[in-house]
């Protein structure tokens, strides 16, 4: 199985801050998606008036990449038990 290990990532997150206006949220949540499907990144937005700092957010984004490790660990396994592969074959 893949070895996933958050410890020896990089953590390369940019914070930034604003004030904005937003008056249709699915218009602003598509664009959101748009630009980050562009430039292959993962964009969050948030309600400053919900967080406590900068390291409560970097904190956040720890958590949430152990998570999306935790969960390709899951699909991994799920594909190894349904079609019996066992051990992914260097080239």
């Amino acid at each position: 199985m893949p070895e996933f290990d958050s410890k020896k990532q990089e953590l390369n997150c940019k914070i930034i801050a604003g004030k904005v206006g937003i008056s249709n949220v699915d218009d602003f949540l598509s664009s959101l998606k748009n630009i980050a499907h562009e430039y292959d990144v993962t964009i969050q937005a948030m309600d400053a008036e919900l967080i406590a700092g900068e390291e409560h957010i970097k904190s956040a984004v720890k958590k949430a990449i152990r998570a999306t490790e935790f969960l390709y660990i899951q699909i991994f396994k799920r594909y190894e038990k349904e079609h019996g592969f066992k051990k992914l074959q260097k080239r």
